[in-house]
This record gives structure tokens, sequence and C-alpha cells, in this order.
């Protein structure tokens, strides 16, 4: 590796570790090392992430450091470190993965995240007492932050954190899958927004027909789950699952918004497009619950109608 490759690589690691030491911006640590491949293949993107990786563990050790090693302490580790890992394994799989069908990278690109998740909610489902005592911990954390607030506006402590925790639980993947196939987006469109052929695999993007059987059985078992009382893994699980499969559909629902943006113009990139759509939700407090809404079911009507004419 040459001194323009080792300096491109520092660089990478470096804005990674700052976006990763600025808590709001935490998210995009993976940005980084998608546009190192822009020069570089999935080795390069690899031995970035490894080496970041490697001082998101060592900073999470040393602010620990003198606290007594115990199951509770490994957990609340692992369940930090997280979130790192699926960014970034899901950004080396992604570049490794370049030339697959998209919905076959994107799946390969979040399976590391999926399968952790799924161990550790085995894990934890299987040690009662350790599940406890991590609650009871974030519960007071929960206290010594919104206690105050909670009680000048009369909500009940207990029933409040239940919620929030419940919520927590229930969006942890799907959330992290979710800023996986953002960050993977963002990072692709924009190396590729004069890409003529990548703008028009987006708006040309479909989902298999078949495909829509896991939308319909996953969202089954959840509302199944109304008359039916599921293990708290397994409701975890199932939440998580619909959710994803509704992501799918809601991106096929903006690519199908940006065919027609695309058909009257047809400069238009599907980045642009992207952010326009992320501004007006932001900007516009409810509109991203219909957008999304509205996004997923054009997703679902074009597997039985095209919509793309």
């Amino acid at each position: 590796m040459g001194k323009h490759e080792v300096k491109d690589l520092i660089i990478s690691v470096v804005l990674g570790y700052v976006l990763y030491s600025l808590s709001a911006l935490s998210f995009l640590i993976s940005f980084p090392l998608l546009m190192l491949s822009r020069r570089y293949g999935y080795k390069e993107v690899l031995l970035a992430a490894a080496i970041l990786f490697g001082l998101i563990i060592g900073t999470n050790l040393w602010q620990v450091r003198g606290v007594e090693y115990n199951q509770l302490l490994f957990c609340n580790l692992i369940i930090g470190l997280f979130i790192p890992f699926s960014l970034l394994s899901a950004a080396v799989l992604w570049v490794k993965e370049e030339g697959q069908i998209v919905l076959k990278r994107w799946f390969i690109s979040i399976l590391p995240s999926v399968v952790c998740f799924i161990v550790i909610v085995i894990w934890l489902s299987f040690n009662p007492s350790l599940t406890t005592e991590l609650v009871e911990n974030f519960r007071q954390v929960f206290e010594l932050m919104w206690n105050e607030m909670l009680q000048q506006l009369g909500i009940n402590l207990t029933s409040f954190f239940d919620v929030v925790m419940l919520v927590l639980v229930n969006i942890f993947l799907p959330f992290t899958v979710l800023i996986i196939s953002v960050v993977s987006f963002v990072a692709t469109a924009s190396l590729k927004a004069h890409d003529i052929s990548f703008n028009e695999s987006v708006a040309n993007f479909s989902i298999p027909e078949r495909g829509i059987w896991s939308l319909l059985s996953s969202w089954t078992l959840v509302l199944l789950g109304k008359f039916v009382s599921y293990p708290l893994a397994v409701s975890t699980l199932v939440i998580a699952f619909a959710s994803i499969s509704t992501f799918i559909y809601t991106f096929e629902g903006f690519t199908i918004m940006y065919y027609y943006r695309k058909k009257n113009k047809p400069l238009s990139k599907a980045i642009n497009m992207f952010f326009a759509l992320t501004v007006i939700s932001l900007l516009l407090p409810g509109v991203n619950i219909v957008l999304v809404f509205i996004l997923s079911i054009l997703g679902i009507l074009e597997t039985w109608f095209t919509l793309k004419k």
C-alpha cells in the first residue's frame, strides 16, 4: 500500500472516529468508508473498518476503566457496540458485493446486524436475571435524567419507562437497518450522481412478486400477537422483521415517485429527490409518517399493478 493509499485510509478512519465522538452524528461513521470505495476495493475498506472498530472498542473500554467487570458491564458493552459494528460490517459487505442484484447486496450487508441481534435476544431471554438487572440499570439512568420533568408534567415514571423500553426494544434492529440502508444509499448515490445507468437502475428498481409474502406473513404474525401472547423475544423479532419488510416496500415507493420525476425531467438525480423528501419530512411535523405510509402503499401496489408505465 502506497503513501497515498495510507493517507486516504487514515483520513477515512479519523473522520469516522470524529463522527462517532459526536453523538448526534455517530450514525454516519460508515459514510467516510463508503466514500473510500470510490478509489479502492473492499479490502482497503475492511482494513479501515477494522481499525475504526478497534478504536471504538478501545474508547468504550477506556470509559469503564476501574469499574469492576461483571456480566452487566459486558452486556452494556455489547449493546453499545452493536450499532457501530452493524454500520461498519454493512459498509464492508456493501462494497464487497458491488455488482450484485441490489436486494441481494442489501440483504448481505444487513445480515451481520440481524444475526447479532438475534443472538443478543436469545442470550438475554435465557438469562432473565441479567435482563432484569439490565432493565433496572436503564431505569436508574432514565429516572436520573427525566424524573423531575415527568413529575412536573404529572406523568407516572414507571408507566412511562415501561412504554419507552418496549418501544426501544422493538425499534432497535429496524432503526439500525434503516440507518444502514440510508447511509449506503446516500453514499452510493453521491458517488454515482452523474452515472446515468445508476439513476436508471433506481428508477427501475422492482421487488420480486413473491416478496409480498414476507411482508404479509410478518404483519399477520404481528396482528396475531394481539390475540396470542408471544414471549418477549419472539414478539421483538416478529415486529423487527415486519418493520424491515416495510422498509423495502417504502423504498420501492420512493423509486416509483422518482420514476415519474425522471420521466418528466430525464436529468434529475435520485440523490436530489431523496434529500428533497428528507427536508420536507424534517420541516413539516407529521408529514414523515404520512409520506412513509404513502410510499409503502405505492410499493405494495406495484406488486399487483404496473405503476411504472
